[in-house]
């Protein structure tokens, strides 16, 4: 019995050893559990605690970045967006949580969406998965304007790779569109005036092509003909085409000098009935030709005299009655002047209406364009290049006018110009009606070129007066301190001591002496304002222009013996017989004039060579003056515009630019000049 129970009791013991071990075991077990338990949760607080921290630095990255960072569902509706959108549209996010991505585009914007949404669904049927995409359109702001923005965004899928939204930025790019926009606008202008251009090169080709094969051929015809009525008809065509020529030429220089702001305008007494009387004169006759009606109306408020530039301002009205009367082949024209004032701010209107072709209003935009005409045919039927219109709109401009045209293609058109009015005094018509007579004077001319020095002197000794002559500054002071003279002539640009620096130090000898003031006329070939200005302030009586011409000289001395000064080229006057004969029947002298002429051009033709040469720019400058003034005296402007080029350009212009200049100007021969019977100084 005892045996039994100590057995049940060690089975019992092994079995509670046995359940004790297992025990020990599962705690063992639990423990790892429990210590496994608890670096998961660490572990799971750390990662939760980076996706808090992860998303912290999202939001705050989205919420301060420029562009718009935003989400959608995979129904393209908003999820989320970030505060930029209010920044750049207005939105608040809660206004735009939850709706549909089409109501932020016009059609055209949902259009796009809906090609890319198209483009991203056949990619993922044919098993490809698309990347970011791309696009541009315009977005709706809250205040109801439009901007454009690049959108760039990608799908968001889940492990099976179905789509479940979408995930972008947006970026405002409405400068850069416009940036795009103008270099498209720029582009093509660009392509229409290169376009307007090559059309203009075939015009002027033609119409120089038309006066220059009549020069060439009636010249041969007129002389072989021994028909003196058939000589006066070949004679009268060359006059025509010479002036047809020298009007075409004289368009290309005056759009040049606008386009480099050369063009200087003068302000001086404008008897404006007389020109508008004379205008209507001229265009009366061509208007009878063509059987038009020509109608000229003057309202009685306008003044007589008016301040202005008269042959810029006859430029402008003369072209525009020009065309009226070209492209108008029946009806009237009509002709209009009236007073258009603005506030206290007083103008003048000139209306010029016509029942000719008319403009396509397509073209009205261009019509002051130069090198514009309505198209081939109009060129090749009415001629013109194009030009005259573009000049009228620079003049108007210069005279701070305005120039406005109304046109109906078929029916007419209309051109307007409103310049200011400036009311003058009249000018005494004795001064410039009387002829003008030259009493024995003492003179002295201060000229370093030898050819304008010699004319000079021999046109004032044929008209009675002593001449001394003098070559340079130096000189002129010299002879200056030892005897008085009536009048000097002084040369502006001289090497040494230039004009201005002789006036003032004989202003300066007079002063210190109490002598009167000697009249000094100055001879220039710049009449720009500012030489005028320091020609004045350096005690300088009056300014001409060269080439002078012989009644302007008159007319200059005449108006210092009564004390006027500041001489105008505009101004008209009688000069008697006497003062202008003397060197005109001397055909020696003549010959003489022309030797001296081209033997100083090819002397300063070589000098203008050599100051390249050496690249003195400074000396290229003051030669390239003397070669304007000695090119003055030819029948033609082309060599004078060049020269007068290479002054203004001598210290800015590249080398090679210089170079190709200096190359075109021409070595003028004697069989090139014209007859100095006609010329001037």
């Amino acid at each position: 019995m005892e045996t039994n129970d100590h057995q049940i009791i060690r089975q019992l013991e092994t079995q509670l050893a046995k359940q004790s071990a297992e025990l020990c075991e599962a705690n063992s077990k639990l423990k790892r559990i429990s210590d496994e338990l608890q670096r998961t949760i660490a572990e799971q607080r750390q990662i939760s605690e980076a996706l808090h921290e992860s998303e912290r630095k999202y939001r705050l990255l989205t919420e301060n970045a420029s562009d718009v960072v935003w989400r959608l569902d995979s129904e393209y509706r908003f999820t989320y967006i970030s505060p930029a959108d209010e920044r750049l549209r207005g939105y608040k996010a809660d206004e735009i949580i939850g709706r549909h991505v089409f109501e932020m585009f016009n059609e055209e914007g949902i259009a796009a969406v809906k090609k890319m949404a198209q483009q991203r669904l056949e990619a993922e049927q044919r098993g490809m998965q698309t990347d970011i995409i791309t696009f541009e359109a315009e977005h709706r702001c809250k205040d109801g304007s439009w901007l454009w923005a690049e959108i760039r965004y990608s799908a968001e899928r889940d492990a099976n790779g179905k789509t479940i939204g979408f995930h972008g930025i947006t970026r405002e790019i409405t400068e850069r569109k416009r940036a795009e926009d103008e270099t498209r606008r720029a582009r093509a202008a660009a392509e229409e005036a290169s376009k307007a251009k090559s059309q203009f090169l075939a015009t002027i080709s033609h119409e120089i092509r038309t006066p220059l094969n009549a020069l060439v051929g009636f010249s041969t015809l007129a002389s072989k003909a021994t028909d003196p009525a058939k000589i006066n008809q070949y004679l009268s065509i060359l006059e025509q085409s010479s002036r047809a020529l020298m009007d075409l030429v004289n368009d290309i220089l005056d759009i040049s000098k606008t386009d480099a702001g050369r063009l200087e305008l003068e302000a001086m007494p404008i008897n404006l009935r007389q020109l508008i009387a004379s205008l209507e004169d001229q265009y009366h006759h061509l208007a009878t030709q063509k059987m038009l009606a020509f109608r000229v109306t003057i309202d009685d408020s306008i003044p007589s005299w008016i301040l202005g530039d008269p042959i810029r301002l006859r430029q402008i009205l003369t072209n525009l009655l020009a065309n009226a009367l070209k492209f108008t082949a029946s009806g009237e024209v009509s002709y209009t002047i009236s007073r258009h004032d603005q506030g206290t701010d007083q103008f003048i209107r000139f209306e010029v209406q016509d029942t000719g072709i008319g403009i396509p209003e397509s073209f009205l935009a261009n019509i002051f364009s130069p090198f514009h005409q309505l198209d081939p045919s109009i060129s090749r039927k009415f001629g013109g290049t194009g030009l005259g219109l573009a000049i009228v709109n620079s003049l108007v401009e210069l005279m701070k006018g305005t120039i406005t045209v109304k046109s109906t293609e078929g029916a007419g058109s209309c051109f307007v110009v409103d310049l200011p009015l400036q009311e003058a005094d009249p000018l005494p018509e004795e001064r410039f009606a009387a002829p003008i007579t030259l009493p024995p004077s003492s003179m002295m001319v201060v000229e370093d070129n030898s050819f304008n020095r010699q004319l000079l002197g021999d046109i004032l000794t044929s008209w009675g007066h002593r001449v001394s002559l003098t070559e340079d500054g130096q000189q002129a002071l010299a002879l200056a301190a030892q005897q008085p003279f009536d009048l000097i002539l002084l040369d502006i640009r001289m090497p040494g001591i230039d004009g201005i620096e002789v006036a003032r130090r004989i202003r300066l000898q007079e002063q210190k002496r109490s002598d009167a003031a000697v009249p000094i006329i100055a001879i220039t070939a710049d009449t720009d304002k500012a030489t005028r200005e320091a020609c004045y302030a350096a005690g300088i009586s009056a300014v001409l222009p060269k080439p002078v011409i012989p009644e302007q000289l008159a007319q200059a001395i005449g108006m210092q013996a009564e004390g006027v000064n500041n001489i105008s080229s505009n101004q008209t006057f009688q000069l008697t017989a006497q003062a202008l004969t003397g060197l005109n029947n001397n055909p020696e002298r003549i010959h003489n004039y022309q030797h001296l002429l081209l033997t100083d051009i090819d002397t300063q033709l070589r000098c203008l060579r050599a100051a390249l040469e050496r690249g003195d720019r400074h000396e290229l400058g003051r030669v390239a003056h003397t070669l304007k003034g000695l090119y003055g005296h030819l029948a033609y402007r082309a060599p004078v515009e060049l020269a007068a080029w290479l002054h203004d350009h001598a210290s800015t212009a590249t080398v090679e630019e210089l170079r190709t200049m200096v190359e075109q100007l021409p070595a003028i021969v004697a069989g090139d000049l014209k007859s100095l019977q006609e010329k001037t100084v």
